[in-house]
């Protein structure tokens, strides 16, 4: 993203040098995602690419309660400011991999990316962006300030067409719950860990605070 005036002048390598010198003696890991055009960038500074996998399930609707729904939109300042305080205070949604402290990339994927697939259970109090695709739940992210069971979440936001529900993030422990490689078409993840410490693999990073 530098402005081609100011190329090739090692512009970022100064800039990424001195992130590294800033804070790879204050955390165990370091990561980011990174375009096709820059794979070969990363690994010059120590970052390993990491393959992640997409979890997903078969699903067969069974008729279920009906719950109230409300549609939020992400460029609504209101709405905005609801899944802001929601966000600050979620319970992470898996002890296998989640983030914390990242309500603004959330907010950011809200406004620019799922404005229109943001729902908000009323019963359950529970904020989720999702959407259908083909017969295919989509679910980008469950935000709530408790445990959620989130296959009684799923019978509520599928409906009769719905075969499968993919998760864009690595859920708990469900039920029937399968695995396949990721594709990279949302970017590469490169990782970069100080002393024994180890980035978890076979894990998906939610898409909701890529970065």
């Amino acid at each position: 993203m530098t402005h081609p005036d100011y190329r090739n002048r090692g512009l970022s390598r100064s800039l990424l040098e001195k992130v590294l010198a800033e804070y790879e003696n204050k955390t165990d890991v370091i990561y980011l995602f990174a375009n096709s055009e820059v794979v070969d960038f990363y690994p010059k500074f120590g970052f390993g690419e990491v393959e992640e996998d997409e979890f997903y399930m078969a699903y067969k609707h069974e008729q279920t309660a009906s719950a109230t729904i409300r549609k939020l939109n992400g460029k609504v300042i209101e709405d905005l400011h609801f899944i802001k305080s929601a966000a600050q205070r979620r319970k992470s949604l898996s002890q296998m991999l989640s983030t914390e402290g990242t309500w603004g990339i959330l907010l950011f994927y809200c406004l620019n990316v799922f404005p229109e697939q943001i729902y908000y259970m009323e019963e359950d109090e529970v904020i989720v962006i999702c959407e259908m695709k083909e017969n295919k739940l989509h679910l980008y992210d469950v935000i709530a300030s408790h445990a959620v069971p989130i296959e009684d979440l799923i019978s509520k936001i599928a409906n009769s067409e719905t075969t499968e529900v993919i998760f864009h993030f690595t859920p708990g422990n469900l039920s029937a719950l399968s695995r396949r490689r990721l594709p990279k078409d949302d970017g590469v993840l490169f990782v970069r860990t100080t002393g024994e410490n180890v980035y978890p693999i076979n894990m998906s990073h939610p898409i909701m605070v890529k970065a």
